[in-house]
């Protein structure tokens, strides 16, 4: 039996497909509104798929930019500075001005350029100090919430990051000490054997002799410090006793005046009472006074060189140990992820360590650039602190020239030479980052051009022919139009329709 059709199934019909055709239609317009050949991951598994690793690598280009953008500014900042360190070093702030000062025979020249390096010397901190990436300081490490450098108002040492870069002593080096530290520096800038044969956190102070005229021999076991202030106020009362010597008398047996007189006499007499009256109550006195005063002079002498031994070997062994924290601030490393990789290994002891070659370590500790520790004479390998010290020797001398010490004009040469070595410890920091800037700008133009590459893929992946879709989407428009006709004109629904 044949199957009756009624309007109501040709309606019905009739819905589902203008419903297919809108789909359809909305679907073109989504293409030709967003140019996507896809707008669900439903659509193209696989290409969804490809095109999610390939937005993902350039999220992560970005990234890199931005990272190696902000590098290169603070590599930059640190160029301009070097640059200007490296300015005063070659100009007459420089090693003309201390060839000059040390050559020319007059005073005036020698303080005038000594003066100079001190002020080229501070002007080279204040350049260090004020090279600034945002808040952070450019020279201080990993710690850039603070100036890198500093100078203690007290003793006048010169600080990296609150720890003293100046050594105890310039005149005498730690060997003269006789410290059994070993008898070379080792690489790290510490006497070899150090750490294995020097204990010297507790130092005590050393005790020494007090004389004072009239008194007996006293031993002192106060605090050195103390007891050597005290020593100084004593020597300096008897000092003051020394200066009025008494004349000495002849006995009257040596004087001409009563050579003819009888010993017996009244008069002999009593000029022998009033010459042994004066020898006992003046003339032995402050003869005994006198030889107590050179005796605690040497002890005292004898004693403060062993205390001060003793402080310098104290100050040294500090020293020593700051320069184990010194070593670790110039090894600092700050990583920045540029796109090189960023990889990890785990060595024989199982501990993880960054593959150099994969990351930019962006740290620039102005201990690297400006140098620090002690050479085996004693002077410091910074050069500031040698700048500083040769001004001073140039501004000591006198009025025709002269250095006021013995071996001072020895010492300047000396310290000339090492200001060479140590400048061309600068200029290489001024050419490392000067290479630096290059590679990150090298850097920078390489992810440019990755860039590119994959904004060409997510177009190859993601985005639509243009002619194709706006020709399917007047196609799909042209199918909705004329379903809607259809539906208008030639479909009709009856009384018997809405009966059923």
């Amino acid at each position: 039996m044949p199957t009756r059709i009624t309007m109501g199934m040709k309606m019905n019909t009739y819905r589902y497909n203008l419903m297919q055709s809108t789909n359809t239609l909305n679907d073109s317009m989504l293409r030709v509104q967003k140019q996507r050949k896809f707008n669900s991951y439903a659509e193209s598994p696989a290409e969804a798929t490809q095109a999610w690793r390939v937005r993902q690598d350039f999220m992560d280009n970005d990234s890199f930019k931005r990272n190696t953008h902000d590098t290169y500014t603070r590599f930059q900042t640190a160029w301009l500075t070097m640059g200007s360190v490296k300015t005063h070093l070659e100009d007459a702030t420089g090693r003309t001005a201390i060839i000059r000062g040390m050559t020319d025979t007059t005073a005036a020249a020698k303080t005038e350029v000594g003066g100079v390096l001190i002020n080229t010397a501070d002007t080279i901190i204040q350049a260090m100090n004020g090279a600034k990436y945002g808040e952070e300081f450019v020279f201080s490490g990993t710690d850039g919430s603070r100036a890198p450098f500093s100078w203690n108002e007290t003793t006048g040492d010169l600080l990296y990051r609150g720890v003293s870069i100046t050594p105890p002593d310039y005149n005498n080096g730690w060997k003269d000490l006789g410290m059994d530290w070993g008898t070379t520096l080792g690489e790290d800038g510490i006497p070899k054997d150090f750490f294995k044969k020097a204990n010297y956190d507790k130092i005590p102070a050393p005790e020494y002799e007090v004389v004072e005229p009239g008194n007996t021999l006293a031993t002192s076991k106060s605090n050195m410090e103390d007891k050597k202030k005290a020593m100084e106020v004593k020597l300096e009362a008897l000092e003051k006793l020394g200066k009025e010597e008494p004349p000495l008398p002849l006995h009257p047996s040596q004087n001409l005046e009563f050579f003819y007189t009888d010993e017996n006499s009244d008069e002999y007499k009593q000029a022998e009472e009033e010459y042994n009256k004066y020898m006992d109550k003046i003339y032995k006195p402050y003869q005994k006074a006198k030889g107590e005063y050179e005796t605690a002079v040497e002890e005292y002498e004898e004693a403060k060189e062993k205390y001060d031994t003793e402080v310098s070997k104290k100050e040294w062994y500090e020293y020593f140990q700051n320069m184990r924290t010194l070593n670790k601030m110039s090894e600092e490393v700050q990583y920045a992820d540029l796109g090189m990789g960023m990889k990890e290994i785990t060595d024989a002891d199982g501990k993880t360590k960054m593959i150099s070659s994969t990351i930019f370590n962006n740290a620039t500790p102005g201990i690297n650039m400006l140098g620090y520790g002690v050479d085996e004479d004693g002077d410091p390998k910074n050069l500031v602190l040698i700048m500083k010290e040769l001004g001073e020797l140039l501004c000591s001398c006198d009025e025709q020239g002269h250095y006021p010490n013995e071996g001072d004009e020895e010492k300047a040469f000396r310290l000339f030479a090492k200001f060479d070595e140590l400048s061309a410890l600068t200029l290489k920091g001024y050419t490392y980052t000067d290479v630096q800037g290059k590679y990150l700008q090298s850097n920078e133009t390489t992810l440019k051009d990755q860039e590119t590459n994959l904004n060409e893929q997510i177009a190859d992946l993601e985005k639509v022919d243009e002619a194709q879709a706006i020709s399917m989407f007047m196609w799909d428009y042209s199918c909705y139009s004329a379903g809607l006709k259809i539906g208008t004109q030639l479909l009709s629904e009856s009384l018997i329709d809405y009966m059923r």
